[in-house]
Order: C-alpha cells, then structure tokens, then sequence
C-alpha cells in the first residue's frame, strides 16, 4: 500500500494526520484505485504528536495483519503484541492513538487465531481463568465499569465520524468540538478499562487476555 492509500484508510476511520495536514480522500472513479483526490486541512499543533503516533500505529497494523508475510515468522504474533505495547508506553494518550491501539488489539486478535500460531499454554491459562472472570464479571463494580466503556465507545464512534464531517466540510468550529467530545469519551474510556484491568490483575489474570475473555 502506497502512502496515499495508506493515509486514505486512516482518514476516513480515524481522522489521522500525515506531516503537519490532515489528508482528507475521495476515491476518484477512475479504474486505477490509487488515484485519489487529496484536500488538507491544518492539524492543531497540540494534536500533531498524536496524529503522528496514530499513523505509526496504523502503518504497523497494516504491516502485521493486511500484507503479512506470505509465511508468518514464528514471532509474528509476540512482535504484533511488542509493537502495541511500545506505542502505548510512549504515545499520547488522546483520542487518535486510543482508536488506533484498539485497531491493534484486534490486529492482534486475528494473528492468534492464525491455526499456525496457536499457542496451547495461552489457551490452558485463558480456560483456567474463565471461573475468575466469571466471578468478576457478576460483581457491582465491573457492571458499572463495563457500561462506562460502552458508552464511552458509542460517543467515541459518534464522534471520530462527526469529526471526520467537519474536517471534510471545512467546519474548523465543528471539527473543534468534536475533537473535544471525542477526546473526552477516550479518557472516560480509558477509566473504565483501568477499572476493569485492576479487577483482573487483582484476580491474577493476565491482561492481554482482557479481549479474549471479553471484558472490553
């Protein structure tokens, strides 16, 4: 994927930013798919270290799960999980980098269940674990937690795409405000899954099995 269609795919998902301007896309009808029409607009420069770490995330998510190598290596998954947890440590935590490690996860998600790459002593911890979840999973605390993070993933839904609106349409007051009540909805998510993961680590549950267990 060239760095048009690259940036195409991140623009209309996550509203992400190359250099110093957003790169909003239109296919063009032409047969050649990477002919496309490019309008930019300004990326506030307080957004710009998220914008940029966004699309880092995004170009290694591409790399690891849409144009993999033809025969996984076999670290390919430890590597996919080592990218996501070197972006988290050391990006921002706004709303562009939330989207895009979530991207990951499920980036990640679909490598281990690549047959090939079945890990049987992951699988015997996650069953293990399944009576600890359970148990968490019927508590007060992790049912207020989890409504939290869903309905900080509806607003975020709402307002990654309303940004994406404005910033097509030009609306720099929209696009502004939107930007706000996405980034909020990010950090509301973000309590609600440190939550969760202190629920899990206090049962003694490994974290990176959070999305296996279904627990955001």
């Amino acid at each position: 994927m060239n760095v048009f269609r690259l940036s195409a795919v991140l623009c209309c998902g996550l509203s992400l930013c190359l250099g110093s301007a957003c790169a909003t896309f239109g296919v063009s009808s032409s047969d050649d798919e990477d002919e496309e029409e490019v309008a930019t607009v300004p990326v506030p420069p307080e957004e710009q270290e998220d914008a940029d770490c966004a699309l880092k995330i995004e170009d290694a998510r591409y790399k690891l799960c849409d144009d993999p190598p033809p025969t996984l290596p076999f670290d390919h998954l430890q590597r996919a999980k080592d990218t996501w947890r070197n972006f988290k440590d050391r990006c921002p935590e706004q709303m562009r980098t939330g989207l895009a490690l979530r991207r990951m996860e499920k980036c990640i998600d679909q490598i281990e269940a690549t047959p090939s790459l079945y890990d049987d002593a992951v699988a015997q911890r996650r069953k293990a674990g399944e009576s600890k979840v359970e148990a968490i999973k019927a508590t007060p605390e992790y049912e207020q937690a989890a409504r939290r993070l869903k309905r900080a993933l509806t607003a975020i839904e709402d307002a990654s795409w309303a940004h994406e609106r404005a910033v097509q349409a030009g609306d720099e007051k929209e696009e502004r405000f939107q930007a706000a009540l996405w980034d909020e909805a990010e950090a509301q998510y973000r309590k609600a899954r440190q939550s969760i993961e202190k629920m899990l680590t206090h049962a003694g549950l490994e974290l990176e099995d959070g999305r296996a267990y279904g627990v955001w």
